[in-house]
């Protein structure tokens, strides 16, 4: 599904992808990549590394090896498809802030905004919230909901 809010329509040069490591990334990162490559522009891989600072206040250093070990896993999820895509320019950001504030910022010169769905239903959603949801509403671009496949397959989204 895509939505495309009244604001859209100027292209602006590439793609953003949320990836949180789910067994869904791979499919929405497959998404992703394919639409920049029609589209001939870069992608952004965002990844929010959340850590609860009002449990313990970590030092500098474990920042750090957090982040670098974020950032491991993302290029490690983004590798095949780079490869897949060699001319593609791939910018990836790992940060520690929230998905919602963090994909709406990357996103405000993007052509697309691509996120999946974990299917929460409607009491979870309620209770937990959903990115998606609120990027539906907050995005500024166009926004790509990749589906969990309902044959639980892998790489490859639901055309």
């Amino acid at each position: 599904m895509v939505l495309v809010p009244e604001s859209a329509g100027v292209r602006r040069g590439h793609v953003v992808v949320g990836v949180d490591g789910s067994d869904l990334s791979e499919q929405v990162v497959a998404f992703a990549f394919d639409q920049a490559s029609l589209w001939e522009s870069g992608l952004t891989a965002v990844m929010s590394n959340l850590i609860d600072l009002h449990e313990w206040v970590p030092s500098a250093d474990v920042l750090d090896d957090v982040h670098e070990r974020a950032l491991c896993h993302l290029s490690e999820g983004l590798a095949g498809w780079c490869e897949k895509y060699p001319d593609l320019k791939v910018t990836e950001l790992v940060t520690f802030r929230h998905p919602l504030p963090t994909l709406l910022t990357a996103a405000l010169d993007a052509d697309l905004l691509v996120v999946g769905t974990h299917g929460l239903g409607p009491v979870r959603r309620h209770v937990l919230g959903s990115v998606t949801l609120a990027l539906m509403h907050a995005a500024l671009c166009p926004v790509a909901v990749v589906p969990r496949s309902s044959t639980g397959g892998q790489g490859r989204y639901e055309s």
